[in-house]
């Protein structure tokens, strides 16, 4: 198998992750939001609480709690992760854990929106033959990765702008004064030339005089 092909079976295996793990957040929600509302209903209706939620109680409940002890250990695993990585001085490491803790806690907060937007990006990515440096997740860290970079370089202007126009401005004037020194010197090296001149003219006269 190529490096490329390699690439892109990661890149699927990253579409079915996010999809799997959006999916469940969402179905999670739905069952669980379904049942109180149910709940509400019977309750509504006359039922107790007890009998409200006996009524409405199913295998599927299982889902919600599974959905969320998955989010909570993703979010986790990442978070020692990128500790982990930045005490050992990887810290492009620490920043890639960092960004999928993120990604982990964004997939609970947005009810798995976040992970099957990132899914159905990888999968597409994939079935276009793209590969891991063209995932979701790359993609996000590039984008990040710009930002902070822009964000850096406008701040370093900022601070240092002022500095530099200063510098500039002082350096173009020193140069006016050199240049005004250096032409202002001319004249008089050129006035001693032809004063020495006329010295060497007044001596070679008398010389010829005498």
């Amino acid at each position: 198998m190529s490096e490329t092909d390699e690439s892109s079976g990661g890149s699927w295996f990253d579409g079915i992750e996010h999809t799997v793990d959006g999916a469940l957040e969402a179905t999670g929600h739905f069952i669980e939001s379904t049942g109180e509302e149910a709940a509400s209903a019977f309750e509504a209706a006359g039922a107790t609480a007890e009998d409200a939620a006996k009524l409405v109680a199913s295998d599927a409940d299982v889902i919600p709690g599974i959905s969320e002890v998955a989010g909570v250990l993703q979010t986790g695993y990442h978070a020692g992760a990128a500790i982990g990585s930045a005490i050992e001085g990887d810290w492009d490491g620490a920043a890639d854990h960092a960004l999928s803790m993120a990604e982990a806690a964004g997939n609970v907060a947005t009810l798995g929106g976040l992970g099957l937007a990132e899914g159905a990006w990888d999968l597409a990515n994939a079935a276009d033959g793209g590969g891991e440096s063209t995932d979701a997740h790359h993609e996000i860290q590039g984008a990040l990765q710009s930002a902070g970079n822009w964000l850096g370089d406008t701040a370093y202007n900022l601070i240092n702008g002022g500095d530099d126009s200063s510098a500039g401005a002082a350096g173009s004037s020193g140069d006016d004064g050199s240049s005004a020194s250096s032409s202002g010197g001319d004249p008089g090296s050129s006035g001693d030339d032809s004063g020495a001149y006329d010295y060497a003219g007044a001596d070679g006269g008398d010389g010829s005089g005498e």
